[in-house]
């Protein structure tokens, strides 16, 4: 029935489990066995782990779930031990080790919003507390060192600006990168930092951004 959500908690719990590989600390994109032929089948988004966290985190304080809890701060800490220097939430990981098969872009909604998302709602299931990487992915929105001179937060038009992305055509680094783990996860390629360095803005801003701030943070400060 509609009004059954606990059932419905329940199935979709159960899904983010086997989507979790406990070792790597990191949720696979898919979980159908029928894409394992897919180049990218070993590749999921940062979007990927940030949904999961809040989910699982969500289904502990309603219904008192410790195993998804575990599995929630267990993602976390591994997408913070991953964290760039400056702050950056990468955006491609390798499920089957827990590594970052692509960095770049770095959207400035996971920044301010999707990471700070997650992990205060992790704290507020009773799991750790990232105060400290949720502020240096703050801090890379000022302070970033790939454009230093190019503000993304445009205060004259209430903006931000969407993203920073290497010079490159047609997503080249992530099929490269993607097709080199597929077949080694230590392949990666790394005279492509050089080659192709992340010194793109993309001039555009969404509206759905400017709602995940309030969504984020509303409330919290």
């Amino acid at each position: 029935p509609a009004h059954d959500t606990a059932s419905r908690a329940a199935a979709i719990r159960e899904t983010l489990v086997r989507a979790m590989n406990r070792e790597a600390g990191v949720f696979a994109h898919w979980i159908d066995p029928r894409a394992a032929t897919r180049t990218r089948y070993h590749v999921a988004c940062f979007a990927d782990q940030v949904y999961p966290i809040q989910a699982l985190s969500r289904h502990h304080a309603a219904f008192g779930d410790g195993e998804a809890l575990e599995l929630a701060a267990s993602c976390a800490a591994r997408i913070c031990e991953l964290q760039g220097e400056h702050g950056q939430w990468w955006w491609h990981y390798d499920w089957r080790t827990g590594g970052v098969v692509e960095g770049y872009p770095v959207y400035t909604v996971h920044q301010d919003s999707m990471a700070p998302m997650a992990l205060l709602d992790l704290l507020d299931a009773g799991g750790p507390d990232h105060a400290a990487e949720i502020r240096l992915g703050l801090d890379w929105m000022l302070r970033r060192p790939e454009l230093p001179e190019t503000e993304l937060i445009d205060w004259e038009r209430a903006l931000v600006w969407r993203k920073i992305a290497r010079s490159e055509p047609s997503k080249l680094t992530r099929k490269l990168r993607a097709g080199l783990t597929r077949l080694h996860p230590g392949l990666r390629l790394n005279a492509l930092d050089r080659l192709l360095p992340p010194r793109t803005v993309d001039w555009e801003s969404r509206p759905y951004h400017l709602g995940w701030i309030l969504y984020a943070w509303l409330g919290r400060i």
